[in-house]
């Protein structure tokens, strides 16, 4: 199937040395992100990318509904590779769809995990990677435009691993109105500790293992946060900060103390 891509892609570079046109090869990639196999699909939406095509933004966005996972992802990198923020829009409309299309269905929250089994596995974990692909993609364009839906739909999302997503796009963008959100959602998970100052999060219905992940999520989103938090320099981040600096996750306690620099001296935001 691999080999059927690159004879695809082949094709299309001895059509554009024949003709001597960039248009040409560019059309040609186009119609393969059409073709009935993923593998051609996918490697078309790199290669547009490669060519820097601008003008198959709108069809790398219809890829973003593609039913492969390869071909989504690669809808995304070849989107955050041409950075044409033209794309801003049209990706927080798929995320607004993505979360609006989930209804009730629940997901792994903070400290809990009571994710019903109502919707498949897979097509949960389909509509969780979209999510954190497209929120992913709208940090790396870094479109203010994209501040309040990441804000509304990645940092106030019920699993961790999109609420992560949007910490670090936050971040690259550098959305200073997102500040008081994400020292929220920071505070969030401390005020959730046991008041004896122990580190155990109480947890339902969720076996050793499944416990053991979600903290390693919920460690990830706090380092995520304290970083966003570093990046933008919000001074009124320093008392969630100073909390975080003494989290019982190394990777946490670190992060958070290079944002107490980046806080001190701006000139290491970057």
């Amino acid at each position: 199937m691999i080999t059927l891509a690159f004879l695809s892609l082949s094709l299309a570079v001895s059509a554009v040395t024949q003709t001597n046109t960039t248009e040409t090869l560019v059309a040609a990639l186009t119609r393969a992100t059409s073709d009935p196999d993923p593998h051609v699909r996918a490697e078309a939406a790199k290669a547009l990318a490669d060519f820097g095509a601008k003008s198959a933004v709108l069809q790398l966005i219809a890829l973003l509904n593609d039913d492969n996972g390869f071909v989504r992802n690669a809808a995304v990198d070849s989107l955050e590779k041409l950075g044409d923020r033209s794309a801003a829009p049209a990706l927080v409309h798929e995320l607004e769809m993505s979360v609006a299309s989930a209804g009730t269905t629940n997901f792994p929250g903070l400290l809990f995990d009571d994710r019903s089994k109502t919707l498949t596995d897979v097509a949960w974990l389909r509509r969780v990677e979209k999510q954190s692909r497209i929120i992913r993609g709208l940090g790396e364009l870094k479109d203010v435009r994209a501040v309040d839906a990441v804000m509304e739909h990645g940092l106030r999302s019920p699993d961790v691993g999109i609420r992560t997503s949007a910490a670090i796009a936050l971040g690259r963008i550098a959305a200073t109105k997102a500040c008081a959100a994400i020292e929220r959602e920071l505070q969030r998970y401390y005020d959730a500790l046991p008041k004896d100052g122990s580190h155990e999060p109480v947890f339902s219905g969720a076996l050793p293992g499944a416990m053991q992940e979600m903290r390693q999520k919920e460690a990830y989103f706090r380092a995520a946060a304290a970083w966003a938090l570093g990046r933008i320099g919000s001074p009124t981040a320093v008392t969630v900060l100073r909390r975080a600096a003494n989290d019982e996750n190394s990777f946490v306690r670190e992060t958070a103390a290079e944002a107490f620099d980046k806080i001190a001296d701006p000139e290491k935001k970057h």
